[in-house]
């Protein structure tokens, strides 16, 4: 059996003025302390996965929603055979 391994990885920093969540209600991005990332792990084999990890606390459901649909809709996903349901999404504090 043959793999074929995959790796892609991208800075995700929200830009300067976005209103940030938390627990103050007014706070806007004012400066960049440590860049963030999102990192991407595709594997594919007899099935294929695909494995997502970004530099956030939490995500909420309706992103969960805009990545799976992105993937399930992109162009190089037409020429594989990866289901949604083989993505698996982590998020990490930094």
């Amino acid at each position: 059996m043959t793999a074929t391994i995959g790796y892609a990885f991208g800075n995700i920093d929200c830009e300067l003025g976005t209103q940030l969540a938390g627990f103050n209600a007014v706070r806007p991005c004012t400066s960049i302390h440590k860049s963030l990332y999102a990192r991407l792990l595709l594997i594919r084999s007899t099935s294929d996965y695909c494995f997502i990890q970004m530099d956030t606390i939490c995500i909420d459901d309706d992103f969960l929603d805009l990545i799976a649909s992105r993937l399930a809709n992109s162009e190089s996903r037409k020429k594989t055979s990866l289901p949604v349901l083989r993505i698996l999404i982590q998020v990490r504090a930094v």
